[in-house]
């Protein structure tokens, strides 16, 4: 009860910073195909295609089976596919991705599940030239 809480406050915060909530697919709600948004992209239900939005929020019953890119991406439920964001990447305790994940910076919380690989870059400017390929590493 206690992380339900703390994540309402969490997207409550999000949401108060956010100028242009464009999307909401809403609990019990499904969809399909390509999703476009200049602002924020919330998923309550479940998603099938990709996604292309400033920020994205994932909740905890929440899934989307696609790729998403994004300045931000929160994950509290499901998502399968590759992610690319400029920014973040956070995989909050209940959530799960499947996939790779291209991005400044990759937050995984305490039970966060994250199956693929992370390529991270330094900072978006040297993109190319700072690229950390976890595939290399891994060999």
């Amino acid at each position: 009860m206690k992380l339900l809480t703390f994540l309402k406050e969490i997207v409550k915060g999000f949401f108060s910073r956010t100028d242009n909530f464009e999307v909401l697919i809403g609990a019990g709600s499904e969809s399909k195909g390509e999703i476009r948004a200049a602002g924020t992209v919330k998923i309550e239900g479940r998603h099938i295609g990709t996604v292309t939005a400033n920020q994205i929020i994932i909740l905890e019953k929440a899934c989307v089976r696609g790729d998403m890119r994004s300045g931000a991406v929160i994950v509290a439920g499901t998502a399968e596919g590759d992610i690319t964001a400029d920014e973040l990447v956070e995989v909050r305790g209940t959530g799960r991705i499947s996939g790779d994940i291209y991005s400044q910076r990759l937050s995984v919380s305490e039970g966060g599940i994250f199956n693929g690989y992370a390529r991270i870059y330094k900072n978006t400017a040297t993109k190319i030239d700072a690229l950390v390929d976890s595939k290399a590493a891994m060999t």
